[in-house]
């Protein structure tokens, strides 16, 4: 399908399978990175499992140990990446982080989330912030989408780390994941760029267990429709990354479309976002959506000699919809 690297969970003890996921991503050139679901006490399996597979295969990327651990394992959690990262200095070692909806306290409690996120940075001092988020769901799309993109992002930012996240390639059986249009796959994907996140993960790449029904591979091995529309998006990804990937976000803003209702026109304005407005960039003068039932984002970046980018995104998209039909348009003067 295209992709550059591969991310997997497997148990290192069984070589056929990490011969069959690892050395074949070896010999096709591939980077791979090891995902290992560390529970307080498994100190030594992760660090004995991180040698193993780095000493055994070529293109180690990462080592993502801790997936979406509680606040009462964080302190621990450190202490494992840490000694990973004393074997193996000069590999990436991070974790992988829970996203706002995945439980109903940050839903309710905002400042919960944020101190979740902070304890993260500061206790497991990961080597790069990677959550998770899921966002479509019940035939929509999760209020705290663009709110998520922007609290990793800022925090990320402060603490002088990359920022990855790992988005939604799978639909569940009985819900209430429903399986992402083409729009919505890449409304997730170009919105985290433009936020400033260089790591994309799709999860999963199989449905052949519990609760999945369907994953970028359908049954019989070949891409699904979600794993053919990201076929088509990653060589567009592969070119902006190339540039992406040496700047530096400097802000981020929602471009608001209007829909009418009611006898008034209304501005859609998404949680967590922040209204364009002249004060923005003062050679912009004004920005003007027409088209579509959702806004547009603008991505404000710098490189290391201080040119700056602009960077759009169309949000349009819809459950069922693919990207022709969730077009819009915006001006900006």
């Amino acid at each position: 399908m295209g992709f550059t690297s591969v991310f997997a969970v497997v148990d290192p003890k069984k070589e056929a399978w990490t011969d069959a996921i690892f050395g074949q991503a070896a010999k096709m050139g591939l980077g791979w990175h090891w995902f290992y679901r560390w529970k307080p006490g498994k100190d030594d399996e992760a660090v004995k499992g991180s040698q193993f597979l780095y000493s055994r295969y070529k293109g180690c990327l990462g080592l993502s140990i801790g997936d979406e651990n509680p606040e009462g394992e964080l302190q621990e959690l450190g202490k494992a990446l840490t000694k990973v990262r004393q074997v193996l200095p000069d590999t990436l070692v991070y974790c992988a982080m829970r996203g706002k909806d995945m439980v109903p306290e940050y839903t309710h409690k905002p400042e919960l989330y944020l101190e979740y996120v902070d304890r993260v940075v500061s206790e497991v001092q990961p080597d790069v912030l990677m959550y998770d988020q899921y966002p479509f769901y019940r035939g929509g799309t999760a209020g705290t989408f663009y709110q998520n993109l922007a609290i990793i992002r800022e925090k990320a930012l402060a603490a002088g780390v990359p920022y990855w996240n790992w988005l939604q390639g799978f639909a569940w059986t009985d819900g209430p994941f429903h399986e992402p249009s083409e729009s919505e796959i890449r409304l997730q994907a170009y919105a985290s760029l433009t936020y400033g996140f260089t790591g994309l993960s799709y999860w999963t790449y199989n449905s052949c267990y519990k609760p999945y029904s369907k994953s970028l591979l359908g049954p019989d091995g070949k891409p699904s429709g979600i794993g053919q529309s990201l076929a088509a998006m990653l060589p567009e990804l592969k070119v902006l990354g190339e540039v992406l990937k040496n700047l530096k976000s400097t802000g981020i803003y929602y471009c608001a479309s209007r829909i009418y209702r009611e006898g008034q026109w209304l501005y859609t304005q998404p949680q967590g976002t922040v209204r364009w407005s002249e004060k923005a960039d003062p050679r912009i003068t004004n920005v003007k959506v027409s088209d579509g039932p959702h806004g547009f984002l603008m991505g404000f970046f710098k490189d290391a000699d201080g040119r700056e980018y602009l960077m759009l995104t169309n949000c349009n998209h819809a459950q069922n919809k693919n990207a022709m039909e969730t077009l819009g348009v915006i001006t900006v003067y």
